[in-house]
């Protein structure tokens, strides 16, 4: 486990009792956490416990049923911080369109997130996930891993202030889950946090662990209960 505590002042983002249900049956209820700046947290639980539509909801894929988020002490809706850049979002499917090319992936998110002559940060993430060589290339025609690091790419491309991650280590070969530990090892030396859904923490870097289990959220490893 890294050796890394976020300080009180480096609070991004601030979830509060928020709930989803699908009919009658309640995926989770009141969910509260936190995340700050420099922080990697983990977040467990069983096959269809609620994981990923925690993650969808944060990345405004999702409506929930009830709760708030705060940004920097603001009340802000999901769907609006995920415009802004400030999230970055690898689903537990990377949702790559086939007839585009590595490069047009990455152009044509830049254009979503408004970035400003995006060239050189495409060049740098490409180069670090060793797709250089391949930005020609459709993505029909990569293997599911080399399209994963294609989309963890995509999720850090915007370099948000939060990055959302379901089963990130998910068909990664050795390299490449080298290149997904630098990624998350950046966030000690900025302002970035991370909140990550899997059955085990990628490469050791969880600094806390949450587990959703019977529709409520609670901190593992003898920590405070955090829903």
């Amino acid at each position: 486990m890294p050796d890394h505590h976020p300080s009180a002042s480096s609070l991004l983002l601030s979830v509060q009792g928020l709930s989803k249900a699908y009919g009658y049956r309640t995926v989770f209820s009141e969910v509260r956490f936190e995340l700050r700046a420099g922080e990697c947290v983990h977040v467990q639980g069983a096959n269809g416990s609620g994981k990923t539509t925690l993650l969808r909801i944060l990345a405004g894929l999702t409506p929930s049923d009830a709760g708030t988020l705060l940004v920097s002490g603001r009340e802000v809706p999901p769907a609006v911080l995920a415009r802004t850049g400030a999230v970055g979002y690898l689903g537990h499917d990377p949702y790559l369109d086939g007839r585009l090319t590595v490069r047009e992936h990455l152009e044509f998110a830049a254009v979503c997130f408004d970035m400003v002559s995006p060239a050189l940060r495409i060049d740098e993430l490409l180069e670090r996930a060793d797709l250089a060589a391949m930005q020609r290339t459709r993505t029909r025609d990569l293997s599911r891993g080399w399209r994963q690091r294609l989309a963890l790419c995509r999720a850090w491309l915007p370099d948000p202030r939060i990055v959302l991650l379901d089963e990130p280590d998910s068909h990664l070969d050795a390299e490449g889950l080298d290149f997904l530990a630098s990624l998350l090892g950046e966030r000690r030396a900025g302002s970035q946090g991370i909140l990550f859904a899997g059955h085990r923490p990628p490469s050791g870097w969880a600094d806390r662990i949450l587990v959703l289990k019977e529709a409520r959220l609670v901190e593992a490893h003898g920590c405070r209960s955090s829903g």
